[in-house]
């Protein structure tokens, strides 16, 4: 696993980077980035990472500045001792915000959010086992939705199809429903209550039900795809790689 931290705060950077080799030294912690000028070339240079560290206020400005030039792909834990700029790091893309001190808790909740983006939820408790962390998932066996006029509970078995809808929020698509729920939590979020052996999250976008797949019809210019469902008339596109993941899966 390779991480940047972005710290202007020498105290602060090895602190961060102690605590993440402490649970598995073969951690590759890259960094400290500590300006704008060498945060915007680090990005800009196409270095892969699993996940960035960031701090917000650095030694020549806040670094929302260089987040709204360049789009970065990869993602970001936000550190800092500031709560006013959670709006902003939602904005940015942010997976989690740690305000400073937080704890090896926190921490560690946060890098299981960036694994599971990563590599998806069905490698995520081996590559946890690898990295030195325990895991004991307890997966939702129903959700509740806050409907127009009540607040309905949907077993998470009825549910064919999540998609994205807009920032920090979902359409739930549940069985023997015409209409979508929608639901004030992210795909991202929804994954980690879902079972990976129940579910399959087709992109940062969509997770589908294995049991209601119905094809994968093939996409000839790129090899990749788009999932048809026996109950749902959602169609989402699959990548070459994430499709032959699922077919793995499914045999």
């Amino acid at each position: 696993m390779k991480c940047l931290i972005v710290e202007d705060a020498p105290l602060v950077f090895e602190d961060l980077r102690a605590r993440l080799l402490r649970r598995n030294d073969r951690i590759d912690v890259f960094g400290p980035v500590t300006n704008l000028v060498d945060l915007e070339r680090e990005l800009c240079d196409g270095e892969s990472y699993d996940v960035i560290f960031m701090d917000i206020q650095l030694e020549d400005g806040c670094c929302f500045d260089v987040l709204r030039r360049v789009k970065v792909a990869t993602p970001i834990i936000f550190t800092t001792a500031y709560n006013d700029f959670a709006r902003q790091a939602l904005d940015a893309g942010c997976i989690a915000y740690l305000e400073k001190p937080y704890t090896s808790d926190e921490l560690h909740e946060a890098l299981r959010k960036a694994l599971a983006l990563n590599y998806g939820m069905s490698q995520l408790p081996g590559l946890l086992e690898s990295m030195g962390y325990g895991y004991n998932p307890k997966y939702k066996e129903t959700i509740v939705i806050k409907d127009v006029c009540a607040e309905v509970v949907v077993k998470v078995s009825d549910i064919v199809c999540i998609e994205t809808y807009g920032k920090g929020k979902s359409l739930v698509h549940v069985r023997g429903r015409s209409a979508a729920f929608v639901y004030d939590r992210s795909v991202t979020h929804c994954e980690c209550l879902l079972n990976p052996s129940k579910f399959f999250t087709v992109s940062r976008k969509a997770i589908v039900n294995i049991d209601d797949i119905e094809s994968v019809v093939r996409n000839h210019t790129d090899r990749g795809g788009r999932i048809v469902l026996k109950n749902c008339d959602v169609r989402p596109d699959i990548s070459r790689s994430r499709k032959e993941a699922l077919l793995k899966q499914l045999r």
